[in-house]
């Protein structure tokens, strides 16, 4: 059973309650079970009618958007006494008409691990599991809240949980808003309401819980949520759980706390497809004020099964200039250049890009660059997301993010450049690109280069990139 380990998975609001009359399917809870679940759910109405005032302000919810993310710091602490800590992201990636949504969750280190539907609300639907394949359904939706939302609202809701390899269990859920208040987390400063929430799980199948092995195990979840209301989200939670009967694994949770680190949009590198085909034109100034221009297309040949690829740069007439292979991040890996056979690798890699990018983001990283001709050099990188703007290039006006580049290069053998004979010259480049959500990929890039004292006429003092044509998409 996985249900225990989906709350240290981040599941927002695994909830509480039963015997509460209504609709409930609950059937025979264990008398601690029924006791405990109405001790606290009496608690939580007093509560919410004591913080209730006249004309209450009251607040809706908002349409998710595409690539909206939030990034969740959580704190567990298991059964056995052992505490842990770890980063996941939820991010948005299709919303329908009707304004429900599909989301993945991603891990610390960048890979999704879960894939979940919800309704316009926030109720989640479905949840899949990456590892096993596992699809668990939620009828008809696990309830987070239920707009209006007002200091002093009360709602009872009920849901059964149904999983393809076999999982199953009845909630029962009273949720209160409690209250109003200004909370601080690691994303800032929220005005926020509290919403309590009472949750009773019963006809559980877990079998590592009593009556498990029957499907009627049953556990209480209590858990404090809170809504900001400035950007209609969940922001901070934490959970108690409490086991009726025999004790279960030592690796279960007993409580968990999480909160959101970052509140905005993250952007994740695109699929490459074989054929995809763009065309650029560049634009070049020499040292000595010489201006060159050249054409090309870039078009993806192979693709790995890791998602890297490999591209070619060809002219107009169809002949290979240079050929790249490039990881899933579009960041180089290896360089061929045609007209002198020379191939070049970075390792580990040239890394322009750093996902996913969101503005206010910045990273510094360094690689070797080594080629067959026997140059070589090493190079140290910082970049900074700056903005989100608009952006004309010959393929359109795109809404773009602005990155700014700093590169310092060192040890390089370039005999053209001071102390570059004795394999010591440096040099420089500074420069912006921009980078299209819509396209997932580069559109434009400026790129000035400092050889300081001297350097020969014919090197690349500027080049200036962009895209002009999407001519296979």
């Amino acid at each position: 059973m996985k249900r225990i380990h989906l709350a240290a998975s981040g599941l927002v609001l695994s909830c509480l309650l039963t015997a509460c009359g209504g609709n409930s399917s609950t059937d025979n809870p264990t008398p601690d079970a029924t006791a405990q679940t109405e001790t606290a759910q009496d608690a939580v109405r007093m509560q919410a009618q004591a913080a209730r005032r006249p004309a209450p302000e009251q607040f809706t919810g908002r349409l998710r958007e595409v690539d909206e993310t939030l990034v969740w710091q959580q704190t567990e602490m298991t059964v056995g006494n052992t505490t842990a800590q770890r980063t996941y992201s939820d991010h948005v990636t299709a919303v329908n008409a009707d304004g429900s949504f599909a989301f993945e969750r991603f891990n610390g280190a960048g890979s999704v691990f879960e894939r979940y539907t919800s309704d316009t609300n926030g109720s989640r639907l479905s949840r899949d599991v990456v590892a096993n394949g596992n699809r668990c359904s939620f009828n008809p939706g696990r309830n987070f809240v239920s707009f209006p939302l007002y200091v002093g609202k009360v709602w009872l809701s009920n849901w059964t949980q149904a999983c393809t390899l076999g999982y199953q269990e009845t909630v029962n859920q009273l949720t209160a808003v409690t209250g109003r208040e200004t909370i601080a987390i690691a994303a800032g400063s929220y005005d926020a309401l509290r919403l309590n929430y009472v949750t009773l799980i019963t006809k559980s199948n877990d079998a590592n819980l009593q009556n498990g092995s029957t499907g009627e195990a049953s556990y209480l979840q209590e858990a404090t949520c809170w809504w900001a209301t400035d950007i209609k989200r969940i922001v901070k939670c934490s959970y108690k759980n409490t086991y009726f009967g025999s004790t279960p694994p030592a690796s279960y949770l007993k409580s968990y706390s999480f909160e959101a680190s970052f509140v905005g949009k993250q952007y994740f590198a695109g699929t490459k497809r074989v054929g995809q085909n763009n065309a650029w034109a560049e634009t070049n100034t020499l040292v000595d004020g010489t201006p060159q221009t050249r054409n090309y297309h870039q078009i993806v040949r192979t693709l790995n099964a890791d998602g890297g690829y490999g591209a070619d740069y060809v002219d107009l007439g169809g002949a290979l200039l240079e050929s790249y292979t490039f990881d899933k991040d579009d960041n180089r890996l290896r360089r061929f250049t045609a007209f002198n056979s020379n191939t070049c690798t970075y390792s580990p890699r040239r890394n322009f890009f750093d996902f996913p990018l969101y503005v206010g983001k910045s990273w510094s990283t360094d690689w070797l660059y080594n080629c067959s001709s026997g140059y070589h050099e090493n190079a140290t990188h910082t970049a900074q997301v700056q903005a989100m703007e608009s952006v004309t290039v010959g393929a359109g006006t795109f809404d773009a993010l602005r990155i700014q580049y700093q590169t310092q290069f060192t040890n390089s053998n370039d005999a053209g450049l001071l102390n570059g004979v004795s394999g010591s010259a440096t040099y420089s480049q500074e420069g912006t690109c921009w980078w299209a959500p819509t396209l997932k990929r580069m559109i434009k890039c400026d790129i000035d280069s400092n050889f300081g004292a001297t350097a020969p006429a014919s090197y690349r003092k500027r080049y200036a990139m962009s895209m002009t044509a999407i001519v296979v998409p």
